[in-house]
């Protein structure tokens, strides 16, 4: 007769639990690698960025045309604390605004948080390793109803001309290369 000892029975469970959830994290990355470029769509409701003022993390009112007076290209990040996806999102954005600041591309986060979650959005950003200099706040959504959001993350593209070309709803993995070749091609 054939026993299996206990330990022999907990091995092959975690054997199980470790192939189960390998399988299901591939899965799931080879979705957000196909689903990259799905998400970009061509912005028709908002023809160009108005002139509006943004409050930074230490309370200073900040123009966003000043953001992009030497002519860069605005890439616009609206998140939240609250928000699992933007979580998820957020190091990986600005993992890639490294990448393609050569590019002469800019990245601007806008919080949706209110006012008070200020020092939690800060310990957020320091935690990690987040440029603090380029997150600003929309406590009143104000800047949100003016882009017309339906929901968070959003990602617009802004050219050097202030023109939003293009609306991203949804996460940006920017571990996927088709998402940065993809800017490179459309902005050349």
């Amino acid at each position: 007769m054939f026993f299996i000892t206990q330990k022999t029975k907990i091995i092959l469970i975690i054997f199980f639990i470790l192939t189960y959830t390998s399988n299901y994290i591939q899965s799931y990355a080879q979705e957000d690698v196909n689903n990259v470029i799905d998400n970009i769509k061509k912005e028709h409701k908002i023809v160009s960025l108005k002139n509006f003022t943004l409050i930074n993390l230490k309370g200073e009112k900040v123009n966003i045309r000043d953001l992009q007076r030497e002519k860069y290209k605005l890439i616009i990040n609206f998140w939240a604390l609250w928000c699992a996806p933007c979580i998820k999102e957020l190091p990986n954005l600005s993992r890639l605004s490294k990448v393609i600041k050569e590019h002469d591309f800019k990245f601007i986060y806008i919080n949706q948080d209110s006012k008070k979650d200020f020092k939690r959005i800060i310990k957020f950003l320091e935690e990690k390793k987040i440029d603090k200099n380029m997150v600003f706040v929309d406590p009143t959504m104000r800047i949100a109803r003016e882009f017309k959001l339906r929901g968070i993350p959003t990602t617009f593209i802004v050219d050097e001309n202030s023109k939003i070309d293009w609306r991203i709803e949804g996460v940006i993995n920017s571990n996927n290369t088709k998402f940065l070749d993809w800017l490179k091609e459309k902005y050349k």
